[in-house]
């Protein structure tokens, strides 16, 4: 009986024990570690950029710190050029209790030159200090970043170093001259992507990487685009693209890409600059409600596997089409039907406008916005005198005319605004209009003027009618494909030697293509 009066006290106290170690913990613990005070003992260097435009930090530049395994808080930086010092702030304090369970003592820092607000969620199933802009949108623009930076606590003293630089793979561009119109203009380049920060997660910062222009921020001399190498190191042709409204420029150049490099471009307003345009400038109307623009050339499909532009209007391979040099097609194009397709049965072909393909030096994405003229938006735009059309575009008749540019001969399209050079509209043969390759450079195809080159038709693999051109429309009929037909010998029905040919062409025809793009741009 004593035994077991024993054992009964001693099942007591120890409930006893257990109650009082979860219900009261010793007054030097909790109260203690929430009121410890921190002071962070912050060092940076000059940001490691390789870029002219940010070498030095600047009065009121922020840099946050995220700190590994610390939920819910982090510090801001804020550069103060008068002490050449940074001024630090914790969103909310820290505790001992922080720091205790710090464990790898790293942190994550972020630079952005734009204005971000930070704030905390959950992004799968982890906690995320998120940073969003006034529009609520990720920010996809330059940035600079130190991702596990290791920090050292001793006591109450934070004491951490920090040296910034571009991301991984990153690689920036600077346009001067843009600084007070630069959000009205779109900047992209092939092989290069934005990169948009998503926020800082224990294991580093995480990122997305979205379609669309490269963003950019104003400096003391133009702007800083950045993106993301899709393949750093390799040698490519990058194609830029300066895009405002429905006007784009590019520039086009064979180079290796690296991480960190800072490539500049000369000025906008320099008379001399890189830029190179792969549209022609004049509008022309093809319906009441549409105008379009023309590309720089005719369609070809060269080497392996790839579409272009002629370099220059009056280009065109006539009868030297092979399967790695052809412009003249059979009308379409799909998966299955490549253009050096030159079968003569019709039932070869399907249709696939030409437009949709990536063209190198017009583009180069899916979807750019190149399309061919229907057989309507051809008489519209000629002004051919026929029943059904009845409406055309005013003085067609007088704003195109044949003529021999730079020894080739063609016919020439004025857009709907023009002035001078004065064009002989008499259509009656290709010396109507003699022009050199110096003049059409410089005195018609800077006010817009297009050129189409006679290029013959081809069946099979044998080019015929060489002194006529022929030009694709995308319109089908019952009896075949609709095509423009230039040709001084032909005076049929008062067409004045260029013909709207009804649906009547064998698919099998090959045939020129020159694109357009509608002036409502679209990127």
């Amino acid at each position: 009986m004593k035994k077991a009066f024993v054992l009964l006290c001693a099942f007591a106290a120890l409930l006893a024990c257990s109650k009082n170690d979860f219900s009261a913990p010793p007054d030097n613990g909790t109260d203690k570690e929430e009121t410890t005070h921190f002071t962070f003992k912050v060092t940076v260097d000059a940001p490691k950029t390789k870029a002219e435009s940010k070498s030095v930090w600047l009065g009121g530049d922020i840099i946050y710190v995220k700190f590994h395994g610390i939920n819910n808080k982090y510090l801001i930086l804020t550069y103060n050029a008068g002490t050449s010092s940074w001024d630090v702030a914790q969103s909310t304090p820290f505790t001992g209790y922080d720091f205790d369970g710090a464990g790898s003592k790293i942190c994550h820092a972020i630079y952005f030159p734009v204005s971000v607000t930070p704030k905390f969620t959950t992004f799968s199933e982890k906690q995320i200090l998120e940073f969003v802009t006034a529009a609520d949108a990720w920010p996809a623009t330059y940035y600079l970043e130190h991702q596990n930076a290791p920090y050292k606590v001793s006591g109450t003293d934070v004491t951490l170093n920090l040296c910034l630089t571009i991301p991984a793979n990153s690689v920036l561009f600077h346009i001067p001259g843009l600084q007070t119109t630069f959000t009205g203009y779109d900047f992209r380049v092939s092989n290069v992507l934005p990169r948009a920060v998503r926020g800082i997660q224990d294991d580093g910062i995480k990122y997305t990487l979205p379609s669309g222009p490269l963003a950019g921020f104003a400096d003391v001399e133009g702007v800083v685009y950045s993106g993301y190498i899709v393949s750093p190191g390799t040698e490519l042709d990058y194609y830029f693209y300066l895009c405002k409204g429905d006007s784009y420029t590019i520039f086009e150049k064979t180079c290796a890409l690296t991480s960190g490099s800072f490539y500049k471009f000369k000025a906008l307003d320099d008379a001399s600059h890189m830029w190179k345009t792969t549209r022609l400038i004049g509008k022309f109307s093809v319906s009441a409600e549409k105008k379009v623009h023309f590309s720089q050339g005719n369609l070809r499909f060269v080497l392996v596997a790839t579409w272009r532009f002629a370099e220059n209007q009056w280009e065109s391979f006539g009868a030297s089409q092979s399967d790695n040099h052809r412009d003249l097609f059979g009308w379409g194009k799909t998966q299955d039907n490549y253009p050096n397709n030159v079968s003569e049965n019709e039932n070869d072909y399907s249709w696939f406008d030409w437009g949709n393909n990536i063209i190198r030096n017009g583009g180069n994405f899916f979807g750019f916005g190149w399309r061919t003229l229907t057989r309507a938006e051809w008489g519209y735009l000629l002004g051919i005198p026929e029943s059904e059309f009845l409406t055309h575009r005013t003085d067609a008749a007088s704003k195109y005319g044949f003529a021999t540019v730079n020894g080739i001969k063609g016919l020439i399209l004025l857009p709907d605004e023009w002035t001078t050079p004065t064009m002989n509209a008499t259509h009656t043969n290709f010396t109507d209009n003699t022009i050199t390759s110096s003049d059409w450079l410089t005195s018609w195809e800077p006010k817009g003027a297009v050129f189409l080159p006679v290029t013959g038709s081809r069946m099979g693999m044998t080019v015929n009618r060489e002194t006529d051109g022929f030009y694709w429309t995308s319109t089908q009929g019952e009896n075949g494909i609709g095509a423009v037909i230039i040709s001084p010998s032909l005076k049929e029905s008062g067409h004045d030697g260029v013909y709207n040919d009804p649906p009547s062409n064998s698919k099998a025809a090959g045939f020129a293509v020159r694109l357009v793009r509608d002036v409502v741009f679209n990127f």
